[in-house]
């Protein structure tokens, strides 16, 4: 079984909490724009993550089923897999059944607003706290790469 999902960085972040002398408020920086944004998509198998891809085009049905034909179902080969999916609005359901069923795997959609169903979510969370804790200058592929992961 596998769990998909995506999620986006914003290229600028905020900490949300700053040192200063005792009784003294600290100041920062931050800017108004969003920035680029980066998205993150990835498969969690048990405690592994597969096929993770970085990308700055917005996600859609059509960057979604690209990777999951050629990065997932290439990294699950001919093993039958059951693909968890959740239920994001670019997600065409007859699209990526016929990806899955194509590779010999089958999709499972999960209920609408239910992230706490979904592992990957949690490795997404803990992403996102290391990049509003990294040093400044730190790029999103570092973090991920120092959580453990290689992107394709």
């Amino acid at each position: 079984m596998v769990d998909v999902d995506e999620s986006g960085f914003e290229e600028y972040t905020y900490r949300p909490y700053a040192w200063s002398k005792r009784g003294k408020r600290s100041y920062g920086e931050r800017g108004g724009k969003g920035g680029v944004r980066t998205n993150l998509m990835a498969g969690k198998r048990g405690k592994e993550i597969i096929a993770p891809v970085l990308d700055e085009e917005t996600t859609a049905a059509l960057w979604f089923n690209k990777w999951m034909e050629e990065h997932l179902c290439q990294e699950l080969r001919l093993k039958s897999t059951i693909i968890i999916v959740d239920n994001a609005r670019f997600h065409i359901k007859e699209e990526v059944n016929r990806i899955a069923n194509y590779n010999g795997h089958e999709v499972i959609f999960l209920p609408p607003s239910s992230p706490d169903l979904n592992p990957i979510e949690k490795v997404f969370a803990i992403l996102k706290k290391k990049r509003c804790f990294a040093a400044k200058g730190t790029t999103i592929d570092q973090i991920i790469k120092s959580y453990g992961l290689f992107l394709e």
